[in-house]
């Protein structure tokens, strides 16, 4: 970007090649999976944003697939050829370079674009799910938001556990498309009324698990909705960075609250997160999960991407290519 603040002010430019050293690869990115937090950081508007180089307006893109060109002395288990893919920060660059720990190996006939739709999505759903939710096969999860990227992926991760599966969204069309993947019940995610309705469908019980990036009283309805012994699971970042308060007695019957935020896990637990991505990979290599559906854009257009995404008129996720021919960038004339 040429500075932060609006989505406008994305430009393709010129880079060097990195080299890599130690445990590095360089992957050739085939293509990148945008995410809310790319539109929060080129808009100004990110929480805890980071200064200079490291700044996350200047490292757009969290998610790639692509193949791996060249690799450090000291990596072992990757060559160049193998197909990868991971999430991090700085991917949104045809070549980028990666700890070699940090990513998933993809099977030798993966469609890249298509792989782009998945690492963070089953990477929070996987973890949100299975590590903090503690989702199991005689249980119900309510997907807030279930038609995007992690919904779609919460409801394969639920699908594979064994468990039921009630979902929310916000639109019509996005209603209907949840309907016929079969859902026990689907309600409209702009309503409190789904509160009601779920308890009405679970007979007053509630449910199990919630997945929820909902805001504001969606919260406050959300805890409404736990069963007895019910973990909400929060992914959502606005109402943190708002300091928003709950009230402890939704917690009453041995009930949890968890917020997660995949994008600390590599530093803070590399174990878990080691464990989380070898998971992964292991599912996608047995077909269980499957790439997401997805608006694709040429890296040309990657402001128009940026756009949908914003105004979430997607199913899934929204995937900038690399795959265009011919591209203009901005050239740097100061560099040799």
């Amino acid at each position: 970007m040429s500075a932060a603040g609006s989505i406008d002010n994305i430009v393709l430019r010129e880079m060097n090649t990195p080299l890599c050293e130690g445990e590095e690869i360089l992957v050739e990115v085939a293509a990148v999976g945008l995410n809310f937090r790319d539109i929060m950081a080129a808009t100004s508007i990110l929480p805890g944003e980071l200064e200079g180089d490291e700044a996350y307006w200047r490292n757009l893109g969290l998610e790639f697939a692509g193949t791996v060109r060249s690799v450090g002395p000291a990596v072992t288990g990757l060559a160049p050829g193998d197909k990868v893919m991971g999430m991090g920060k700085g991917f949104l660059r045809r070549f980028a370079k990666t700890h070699a720990g940090a990513v998933m190996r993809l099977p030798a006939d993966a469609d890249l674009k298509q792989a782009a739709t998945m690492p963070v999505a089953f990477l929070t759903a996987h973890y949100a799910l299975r590590q903090v939710g503690h989702l199991d096969a005689d249980e119900t999860v309510l997907v807030h938001l279930a038609s995007g990227g992690v919904g779609l992926a919460a409801i394969q991760v639920a699908n594979d556990i064994g468990a039921s599966i009630f979902g929310t969204a916000g639109s019509d069309a996005k209603r209907s498309y949840l309907t016929d993947l079969g859902l026990g019940a689907v309600m409209n995610s702009r309503s409190l009324e789904f509160a009601e309705q779920v308890l009405t469908k679970t007979g007053g019980r509630g449910v199990d698990v919630v997945l929820n990036a909902l805001s504001g009283q969606g919260i406050d309805k959300s805890l409404e909705c736990l069963a007895p012994f019910g973990r909400m699971v929060e992914i959502g970042k606005r109402d943190l960075a708002d300091d928003k308060p709950i009230g402890l007695g939704s917690l009453y019957y041995n009930n949890s609250y968890s917020v997660i935020d995949l994008s600390t896990l590599p530093i803070d637990k590399p174990r878990l997160f080691k464990k989380l991505l070898t998971e992964v990979e292991a599912k996608v290599a047995s077909g269980d999960y499957k790439p997401l559906p997805a608006t694709f854009f040429p890296v040309s257009e990657t402001s128009d991407a940026m756009r949908m995404l914003f105004k979430a008129q997607h199913i899934g996720k929204v995937v900038v290519s690399f795959d265009q021919p011919v591209v203009d960038v901005d050239v740097d004339l100061s560099k040799p």
